[in-house]
């Protein structure tokens, strides 16, 4: 994760299970070109979530590894949940090799935020299972139940 101004890099890798076992992980087809799209999150996608500090409203950036995106304004915790208007496109590369997945994201940072300091984010993954499993990653689940959206899971300070 970096800063360059009013713009933010995000690099994640996901290492999977090689195979076609039961913990090997959907990854969603490119089936078409890469437009936004609602309810990613219910497949394998990949997440930041990204305010400051001092706000009650968030960001959720959402990249599904075949292309597809969105990115949310929200004015509290899961609350008034839009997508942001002022995002248009969302260009992020995707590279598979063995059982590795890499994305790589360059984009203004919301306007809102691109000249504040610090921010603080957090990382999330959605992982699809061949099981018919999901599984929820973060740095910091503060709940008994995964749930990106809470505050104490905003764990990196950009």
């Amino acid at each position: 994760m970096e800063r360059h101004g009013g713009l933010v890099q995000l690099e994640i890798h996901v290492a999977a299970p090689a195979g076609d076992g039961p913990g090997a992980i959907v990854w969603p087809r490119a089936d078409q070109p890469p437009q936004r799209h609602d309810g990613l999150w219910r497949h394998t996608c990949l997440e930041m979530f990204l305010t400051h500090p001092d706000d009650e409203g968030y960001w959720e950036f959402n990249l599904a590894p075949n292309g597809h995106w969105n990115v949310y304004q929200l004015e509290g915790y899961r609350r008034g949940l839009r997508p942001d208007p002022h995002y248009t496109a969302l260009p992020f590369n995707t590279s598979q090799q063995g059982g590795r997945t890499a994305l790589v994201l360059r984009c203004p940072l919301p306007a809102p935020l691109a000249q504040r300091r610090p921010l603080q984010l957090a990382i999330t993954a959605v992982l699809e299972h061949r099981a018919g499993t999901t599984s929820y990653w973060a740095l910091h689940h503060g709940g008994v139940e995964a749930d990106f959206h809470r505050r104490d899971g905003f764990q990196l300070v950009l």
